[in-house]
């Protein structure tokens, strides 16, 4: 039996990205602003982000894997904003 996919609405994008905004800034907060120096450190956070998120998705609880999901796009944001700062063009 194949099932449709229901389409994403523009409230759902806009409710996920109003809880990314507010989960980046409890974390901006809690841990500071300093960037990450290298991708070796940004690939290290975000893997071991995921590797949450595995774990999460094996619990199969929605909140875990929500808050989970929150923290691999958090990370991966962190570390764009990190690289636009021209944190990987230093000293080269």
């Amino acid at each position: 039996m194949v099932t449709k996919r229901p389409l994403i609405t523009d409230d759902n994008i806009a409710t996920a990205m109003h809880v990314l905004k507010l989960t980046l800034d409890t974390q901006l907060k809690r841990k500071g602003k300093l960037c990450w120096l290298s991708a070796h450190e940004m690939l290290g956070v975000i893997t071991e982000e995921y590797h949450e998120l595995i774990d999460a998705v094996k619990s199969n609880l929605d909140f875990d894997i929500k808050r989970e999901l929150l923290d691999v796009a958090v990370a991966a944001l962190f570390a764009l904003a990190c690289i636009n700062n021209g944190v990987l063009n230093r000293g080269k």
